[in-house]
């Protein structure tokens, strides 16, 4: 199983869908509030993927995943964008656009793929 950094603006729905993902085998770190924490985090012990919710502030989430990229560390490590409006998963793939963008429902399936 993968193990994740989950990164969202609204703290209930990562941490439900953090406890759904660790009764799949998952190992889950979260992050909530802070987009330069959840690089740091990502950056000092790389994840299997960063998985970023576009549903609550998805300029947040794309900052974020933009921001990985940034760091050396943080090159190699996927991203998923996971919802949000259309026009907001454009940007965030424009912004990062080796990222994958999944619907929740479609989440277990991109991570079996990682390996």
């Amino acid at each position: 199983m993968a193990r994740l950094l989950l990164v969202g603006w609204r703290a209930v729905a990562v941490e439900a869908e953090a406890a759904r993902l660790r009764a799949a085998g998952h190992e889950v770190r979260t992050e909530t509030a802070d987009g330069a924490r959840a690089v740091r985090k990502a950056t000092g012990d790389p994840p299997d993927a960063l998985v970023a919710y576009l549903t609550h502030r998805p300029s947040h989430g794309r900052e974020t995943a933009a921001g990985l990229r940034g760091h050396r560390a943080g090159r190699t490590v996927p991203v998923i964008f996971v919802g949000g409006e259309p026009e907001d998963v454009e940007k965030a793939l424009a912004k990062v656009p080796d990222a994958q963008a999944v619907e929740r429902e479609e989440l277990e399936e991109a991570l079996a793929a990682l390996g």
